[in-house]
């Protein structure tokens, strides 16, 4: 795992003063059901009113046409930090609540029944057939 990597989600998570979730992969991590994690690529979960501090944190890239989660995502974009080699980028998922998540190392992590139940929610709205995949490999992961 990177500690680089911990340290960037740390500065995150104080720069938005702990109005962030972490998702994806580093949830998987700080979860623990993935001893190995290197990526530098962080997905979060804020509130509009962290909008505009989270894009001072880098180069903020849209993403084109949008995005495709359903009514409970307002809005999704990414926010490109730093340089290479140590560049980061936080995939961003604005929601009017931040729920389902446990702390763990003075950060809001994802909890893997409110992972599943996100996808299972986008799944219902959307029916896309990729959602229901990730939720099987999802309840495989968790064992649930």
């Amino acid at each position: 795992m990177s500690v680089k990597t911990k340290e960037f989600i740390h500065k995150v998570n104080k720069h938005l003063n702990g109005n962030v979730i972490v998702l994806g992969g580093w949830s998987k991590h700080y979860n623990g059901y993935i001893e190995h994690y290197d990526k530098h690529w962080i997905d979060i979960s804020i509130t509009p009113e962290s909008v505009d501090l989270v894009c001072e944190l880098g180069f903020k890239l849209n993403i084109n046409g949008g995005h495709s989660w359903g009514g409970h995502i307002i809005n999704q974009f990414t926010v490109m930090c730093g340089v290479k080699p140590n560049r980061y980028f936080l995939d961003v998922f604005v929601s009017n609540k931040l729920e389902g998540y446990k702390e763990i190392n003075n950060l809001k992590i994802l909890t893997p029944q409110a992972n599943i139940k996100w996808h299972q929610e986008a799944y219902d709205m959307l029916q896309y057939e990729w959602l229901s995949e990730k939720i099987a490999n999802l309840k495989n992961l968790y064992n649930i």
